[in-house]
């Protein structure tokens, strides 16, 4: 079921689906690990990457039910933060002999 997000321009939303997928014109747009695909046929394809999106992505409200999209929208406050949040450095340590935290157990004999 498509329904418009206010104030972004015309940009839908497929609102009976767990994923994202949009309409903006006759374009189809669907983002899956933080990349855009396009295509004018969902059903038939082919889908083709796409790195920039139109600046109607950038107006989808931040308490509208698809914002979480807007981290992999380029130019927005939150895609900008997910980008430094990345290069944020990371520190373990951990004592040689520290045992992990989990345990690997395996069901029969390997082939």
């Amino acid at each position: 079921m498509l329904e418009t997000i206010p104030d972004a321009d015309g940009l839908q939303y497929v609102s009976n689906t767990p994923r994202p997928l949009f309409k903006l014109g006759d374009t189809w747009y669907f983002l899956v690990s933080g990349r855009w695909f396009t295509t004018a046929r969902p059903d038939q394809g082919p889908w083709t990457y796409t790195p920039e999106l139109p600046a109607a992505f950038g107006q989808i409200p931040e308490d509208h039910a698809m914002a979480a999209v807007r981290t992999s929208v380029p130019g927005t406050v939150e895609a900008k933060t997910a980008a430094l949040e990345a290069m944020l450095p990371t520190k373990v340590t951990a004592a040689r002999n520290a045992k992990p935290p989990i345990e690997v157990t395996y069901a029969g004999d390997p082939q």
